[in-house]
Formats: structure tokens, sequence, C-alpha cells
């Protein structure tokens, strides 16, 4: 019989650990595909880090590619705005979202994908 307890304690600590690097590598490369760079790499980069949060669930290829593009679209147009006051944070939540909703052309609910694209542009 297996002791899956056993099995845990053994191995659960370095599947964390590997699950934490592999997403600091998708962050940083997501980062610096945001503050840089341009073209289909660019996308590409952000494209793979909202597929890894798991925020592109049920769209085409298509549309993840439309989503993404407004995404870097509505961070490069804010290259110098800041998010101090809750206001702005709500305002930049919401133009996020309409501005991937107009993407698809149709409504959506992109509050998930917002939270984490804006954590992209204001770590």
């Amino acid at each position: 019989m297996i002791d899956f307890g056993a099995v845990i304690a053994r191995l659960g600590p370095r599947a964390v650990r590997y699950q934490l690097e592999e997403h600091e590598k998708l962050d940083k490369k997501a980062l610096a595909a945001v503050n840089g760079g341009s073209g289909e790499e660019r996308a590409k980069a952000v494209r793979t880090w909202l597929n890894a949060y798991k925020v592109l669930m049920g769209f085409d290829e298509q549309a993840r590619k439309a989503i993404t593009e407004a995404v870097l679209q509505w961070m490069d147009a804010r290259q110098t705005a800041r998010l101090e006051e809750l206001p702005a944070i709500v305002d930049a939540h919401f133009a996020l979202a309409r501005q991937c909703c107009e993407a698809i052309g149709g409504e959506r609910n992109f509050t998930s994908l917002a939270s984490k694209a804006l954590w992209l542009r204001y770590p």
C-alpha cells in the first residue's frame, strides 16, 4: 500500500519549489515584455503568462491573440501613469476589462484577467 502522507512529505516541498521557480521565470519574461520589446515575441511572452495564470481559458487562439494585443495596447498607453489611489485602481481595472471586451467584440467577465494583467503593469 502507498503511504501518500510520506510521498507528499518527501516530494511536496520540491514540487512547490519547482512551481514557484517556473512561475518566477514566466513572470520575469512577461514583465520584460511589458516594459520593452516589440512584435510577436513580446505578445507571445504575455500570452504565455496569461495562459499560465488560466485567464484565457475558453477562448480560441484568435481571441487569445486579440485579448493579448488589447492588454499590451492598454499598457503601452499608460507608460507614465501610476496607480496609488483606490479610485485610480478601480478605473484602470474597469478600462482594461472594457478594452478586452472590445477586442473580442462582446461582453465577458474579465475581472480575473484584468486583475492579473494590472500586476504586470504595476507589479
